[in-house]
């Protein structure tokens, strides 16, 4: 059984889908900034993407 969750009357989760897809492929950019400009802040950003990804991702899922 899956929660169909809505906000205004539009469902959440074809909201939600999208996200963790840019967060996640901005990641290896962000690693390779680290490389080439030293770690800081460059993998303190990827770890955050990386995190609201995989927060967005669940939430996406929970709502689908």
């Amino acid at each position: 059984m899956r929660l169909k969750l809505r906000v205004f009357g539009v469902p959440l989760h074809p909201l939600l889908v999208h996200f963790p897809i840019p967060f996640w492929l901005v990641v290896p950019v962000l690693d390779i900034a680290a490389l080439f400009a030293g770690p800081e802040p460059w993998w303190t950003l990827a770890k955050g993407a990386t995190i609201l990804g995989i927060v967005i991702g669940a939430a996406s899922i929970a709502t689908g």
